[in-house]
């Protein structure tokens, strides 16, 4: 069980994403995890990234809320492999005996303290294309780190993208469910993309094509204390040059 304050989280997640797809480029990584350091407020909840029955590093505890989030894309596939479970498929598995038993579906207000509040978009910037910030980008990449993607692309030349599009409760028996959207990736000239948050109704909820993932949550009796942020932003140094000499060392 690892348990890190998202200040150092966002930026070695985040910088692990980036050396395995970009081969340990140690500019981008050194500069990818001193922005995320440095955008990310030491107020923030701290995020535990936990193994369950259903793999590793699947479940991810907020400390803030007391919720532990199933990753998007385990209910997809959990003890299958085709087609992928829609809204309707899981919600029949939730039940007492069912795979995902103790879980329920997260409605939007969870949602969005788990974005704005933990991971640290803003609610303004992160809600238009145009106004997007690189700590938008930066929580975007932290965001997939933990909870997984739905869909993702490697365009060659370290450049990649990553889509997580997942639904949830929308507290409205009689419509479609809630859904949200979020894009991230790197272009070939190592600049962070994404960040926008995008929320939506999603209407197929007896099949799922697309794919779209799942926000379940279950509450947890976990007792943890956060640690200092003071401590982890050194931590959070000490790694970023950490990364840097171990790339330089591999000659890249």
């Amino acid at each position: 069980m690892k348990i890190w304050n998202l200040v150092f989280f966002s930026a070695w997640t985040a910088a692990k994403g980036l050396l395995s797809v970009n081969q340990h480029r140690q500019k981008m990584c050194l500069w990818f995890m001193l922005a995320a350091f440095s955008l990310s407020s030491p107020a923030q909840a701290s995020l535990i990234s936990m193994n369950s029955t259903y793999g590793v590093d699947t479940i991810t505890l907020d400390t803030d809320t007391g919720l532990e989030w199933l990753d998007v894309d385990t209910a997809l596939t959990y003890q299958i492999q085709y087609p992928l479970r829609s809204y309707n498929d899981v919600v029949s598995q939730l039940g007492v005996g069912g795979l995902f038993d103790g879980f329920r579906y997260a409605i939007r207000s969870e949602v969005e303290a788990l974005l704005y509040s933990s991971f640290g978009f803003d609610p303004v910037t992160s809600s238009s294309s145009d106004t997007v910030t690189l700590a938008d980008k930066s929580a975007a990449g932290s965001l997939m780190s933990m909870l997984d993607y739905t869909l993702g692309w490697d365009h060659g030349g370290g450049s990649f993208s990553k889509v997580l599009d997942a639904v949830f409760d929308d507290e409205n028996p009689d419509g479609p469910v809630g859904a949200m959207y979020v894009f991230f990736g790197v272009d070939h000239s190592n600049n962070l993309t994404g960040g926008k948050v995008s929320f939506y109704s999603q209407t197929y909820t007896s099949s799922n094509t697309n794919p779209y993932g799942h926000f379940l949550v279950r509450p947890t009796a976990i007792n943890v204390e956060e640690p200092p942020a003071t401590s982890l932003a050194a931590l959070a140094l000490a790694m970023a040059f950490g990364l840097f000499w171990r790339a330089k060392k591999a000659g890249v």
